[in-house]
């Protein structure tokens, strides 16, 4: 019924950036990416510096499997948003899931030195060093990650499966 109200509302006044953009998120909660990622595109060409957008038509894309065109995306925001740590924190997983991991390390650093305080970007940080076989750079990273968000469920499991794997059964 939302989904038919924000088109209806879009119908009228087809240039309203905020119902355009809540249809879009609405859509991709739904798992409809497909039409997410027109939704999104459109807000995009209406609102160009919308982080927003941007972001969430690099996850449609991204669950459409065009890990390319979602990189190009958040590589688009990056480019009108140099310091936007959001689209450094998105961008950091693509580029490892395609093997770019210094890229993808450099990537994550950069968000950090944006925003220090962010655990997701800790989180996601200590992942890669975990790709990269730095498990106590990876350990830190979760602790950080945990330090700043004590209620962090994944990285409690992650930081527990690590610990787990080389020995340290007592701390896993």
């Amino acid at each position: 019924e939302a989904v038919e109200n924000y088109r209806a509302v879009l119908g009228l006044t087809p240039h309203h950036v905020l119902a355009r953009q809540r249809l879009a998120n609405l859509l991709a909660r739904q798992g409809r990416y497909t039409e997410a990622e027109g939704e999104y595109r459109e807000v995009v060409r209406l609102n160009p510096s919308s982080v927003a957008a941007h972001l969430g038509l690099a996850r449609a894309l991204y669950e459409l499997d065009r890990l390319d065109e979602a990189i190009g995306c958040l590589r688009n925001l990056l480019a009108l948003n140099p310091n936007c740590a959001e689209a450094c924190i998105n961008l950091g997983p693509l580029l490892a899931e395609r093997g770019d991991m210094a890229e993808a390390v450099a990537c994550l650093e950069k968000a950090l030195e944006i925003n220090p305080d962010n655990p997701i970007a800790h989180k996601n940080l200590g992942a890669l060093y975990g790709m990269q076989g730095s498990y106590d750079k990876e350990i830190a990273c979760y602790g950080k990650a945990l330090e700043l968000k004590p209620d962090y469920i994944e990285c409690h499991g992650s930081l527990a499966s690590i610990q787990l794997s080389i020995g340290l059964f007592a701390q896993g």
